[in-house]
């Protein structure tokens, strides 16, 4: 891990080739000789970016770092990140990579919440198809490119909105037909095939590392490392299938995943096209049962996935939901901080000891809940943020015993004011995690009864419901037309702010297929019910 006196104060100015400035706003994460920042720029405030530092570059680490700027800056697909710029600075030997920075979770650090720590199979589908989609535009391009590090940590799930994100291209290599790429050695245990050993990767090494990526989602256990399977694999394969790791795995299912896994690259499936539309007609076929000779079969990019559970929908909303930050806390600097950074800045040595993966790919997320460090990649929380300026005192409301204060404190039900304003995201068929505004007005509070008037989603309805000792609301909105129903879910935070997730029904209680996370913060002023046009 790199030493604190390795890395740039908050505050410092880094200064590109342009002359464009950058701010250090927070240190996102940290490696052995390298670090992430989240920086924002000095002339345009409301925009942040992710810094990758690389200290004391050697010459293979210049040329990784160019190739993997270079590609990322040709690429244009929604699930892959984009880099701005490489520079450096010369006087202190560190090279910088600007790249976009993506709020999100990625799908190692979302699996691990779960109870089981592990996915449905039509959640790990949904998950996995943009992905899916990436990898295959990867492979087609003009010269394919293999990425050589899919795994569910370098998977994003963004907050805002969009699909997941395809990140950390650091191992990423251009492969020409008839010519493996040379070997490298490098990989993440139990996600590397076996040829990243030293046999030279080609299009199928990405195959084997997706197989292992639904292996981890599904069954909650990380794949037996493929060389430990070669050393053991005359006594048997010591990976167990996936169902019988995890017995709702469908057999079929778990086949196909150890077809994609195997050991030898020409057994594997020949491309990820093929894995794909196998894995998802078995899925779909698990759920319906096998289609008939006149029945269509799905096709790739057909959409047809098997239906997410609500369970599934509230891990998906709740992966999206960001706590909501009146005031986002400054960094301390200086009051006069130089225009671009000229302090002492320690060098680490130059020998640096050997280590399994590659550079971190540069920062692209905040978690939204709990930050957390995987193999070489480095992520932040919002609540880590607002923790990161500990030294700021925070003033403390005064108490003031009033006869007022005195009733409200005889509720055991929290109080709500009278209005709230923020987002709701809609995350079902046809919203592509739209986010609109959401507010809640002229709420009035009997104990734990609630009603008010909701306004969102292209909506205005009254809405009626509950909070608990707990600090949870729930609240409903019947839409007369349709006669649909949308529940609301939520937590009340020790300031106050709410935030939750909606589901939707139909007269029957058959689902409509419209959910998504939303949160709101007492408004300042109440929004009119309706506005002039």
């Amino acid at each position: 891990m790199l030493p604190e006196h390795f890395l740039l104060p908050i505050g410092a100015i880094i200064q590109d080739r342009n002359g464009e400035s950058y701010i250090v706003e927070e240190i996102v994460g940290k490696g052995g000789f390298s670090a992430v920042y989240l920086v924002r720029g000095e002339r345009s405030k409301q925009k942040t970016f992710a810094l990758k530092e690389i200290i004391n570059p050697n010459s293979h680490e210049r040329s990784q770092v160019t190739f993997e700027a270079d590609l990322l800056k040709r690429l244009k697909h929604p699930s892959l990140p984009h880099v701005y710029q490489v520079f450096e600075n010369s006087k202190h030997n560190r090279l910088y990579m600007l790249m976009d920075y993506i709020d999100g979770k990625n799908l190692e650090t979302l699996r691990k919440e779960q109870f089981e720590q592990r996915f449905s199979l039509a959640l790990t589908l949904t998950l996995l198809a943009p992905i899916i989609d990436a990898i295959i535009y990867l492979h087609n391009q003009e010269i394919p490119i293999v990425h050589r590090d899919i795994k569910p940590s370098n998977i994003i799930i963004p907050i805002r909105m969009g699909d997941a994100v395809l990140v950390d291209f650091g191992l990423a290599k251009e492969f020409i037909q008839e010519k493996t790429t040379n070997a490298f050695r490098y990989g993440t245990p139990g996600y590397a095939a076996l040829e990243q050993y030293g046999q030279g990767t080609n299009l199928r090494t990405d195959i084997y590392a997706l197989g292992a990526t639904f292996y981890t989602l599904l069954t909650g256990t990380i794949p037996v490392n493929a060389l430990t399977r070669t050393v053991d694999e005359h006594v048997g394969d010591p990976l167990p299938l996936a169902h019988e790791v995890n017995p709702d795995i469908p057999p079929r299912i778990s086949h196909i995943i150890a077809k994609a896994m195997s050991l030898r690259s020409e057994k594997r499936y020949g491309s990820v096209e093929h894995f794909w539309q196998t894995i998802s007609i078995a899925a779909i076929e698990a759920e319906t049962g096998p289609a008939s000779s006149g029945d269509s079969t799905p096709s790739l990019y057909s959409g047809s996935l098997p239906q997410l559970s609500q369970h599934d929908k509230e891990i998906l909303a709740t992966s999206r939901v960001q706590p909501v930050v009146t005031t986002r806390p400054q960094p301390i600097r200086d009051e006069n901080p130089p225009s671009v950074y000229d302090g002492p800045i320690s060098q680490p040595s130059s020998v640096k000891p050997g280590r399994w993966n590659t550079k971190i790919l540069i920062a692209l997320v905040a978690f939204i809940l709990i930050g957390v460090a995987a193999d070489g990649i480095f992520f932040i929380t919002t609540t880590h943020r607002a923790q990161s300026v500990g030294n700021v005192p925070v003033p403390k409301a005064s108490i003031t015993s009033t006869p007022a204060r005195a009733t409200v404190s005889l509720n055991p039900y929290p109080t709500l004011a009278t209005g709230y304003e923020g987002t709701i995201y809609d995350s079902g068929v046809g919203g592509a995690n739209r986010a609109e505004p959401m507010y809640l007005n002229t709420i009035q509070q009997q104990q734990d009864t609630i009603t008010g008037s909701f306004r969102g989603l292209g909506l205005t309805l009254p809405f009626s419901g509950k909070v608990t000792k707990d600090q949870k609301i729930t609240f409903k909105v019947f839409i007369e037309q349709t006669s649909v129903t949308l529940t609301f879910n939520g937590n009340i935070k020790v300031g106050g702010d709410i935030a939750g997730s909606f589901q939707s029904k139909g007269p029957d209680g058959q689902d409509v297929q419209e959910f998504g996370p939303w949160n709101v913060r007492q408004a300042m002023a109440l929004q009119p019910l309706y506005q002039a046009r």
